[in-house]
């Protein structure tokens, strides 16, 4: 069985040019994460104000991103700034094979989310084989423990017969 497959996303770095655009008011976002669109709001005045450079504005947004990046509603922000294909993945993070390298190097994250899906399918399958082998297993146990429960009363009802004693006999005083 392969490795399994991490997949998660990095944020382009503060010197990307949509960093800018944002704080700029170039680009026609709508912002789902509260904080981050106050955030984002709040740099892009001090930007206009002349009390922050673009440089530092985008550092910090790009801090604020990277530590809150599981945060709701942030992945769809970033992808709405930068689109999913900047989103892909960290390399050194996900990629298990250079196959997976080159496909994220390509920027062709359909084919490796279809090879994520596929691998995950392909393990539930495994998982789903086994459980319908277990409860083969326990079925044909059931129809052992039935087929010795029968054969021990027989011997019972035989002993019983025979001797005209039974087991329950024995244990009286």
């Amino acid at each position: 069985m392969s490795k399994p497959i991490k997949i998660s996303y990095s944020i382009p770095k503060p010197d990307h040019d949509k960093w800018g655009a944002l704080l700029k008011g170039e680009l026609d976002v709508s912002l789902k994460n509260f904080f981050f669109q106050m955030k984002v709001t709040q740099a892009a005045n001090q930007l206009r104000k002349k009390t922050t450079t673009l440089e530092t504005a985008s550092n910090e947004l790009y801090k604020l991103c990277k530590k809150y990046a599981t945060a709701k509603n942030m992945y769809e922000d970033l992808v709405a700034i930068f689109g999913a294909e900047s989103l892909v993945l960290n390399l050194n993070d996900t990629a298990n094979n250079k196959e997976e390298a080159s496909l994220i190097k390509k920027n062709d994250s359909t084919e490796f989310y279809k090879k994520a899906i596929t691998q995950k399918e392909k393990e539930i399958k495994e998982k789903d084989n086994l459980i319908l082998s277990l409860q083969e297993e326990i079925t044909l146990l059931k129809k052992k423990y039935a087929l010795l429960q029968k054969g021990l009363k027989n011997i019972k009802k035989t002993t019983k017969q025979k001797s005209g004693w039974s087991f329950t006999n024995l244990f009286k005083k």
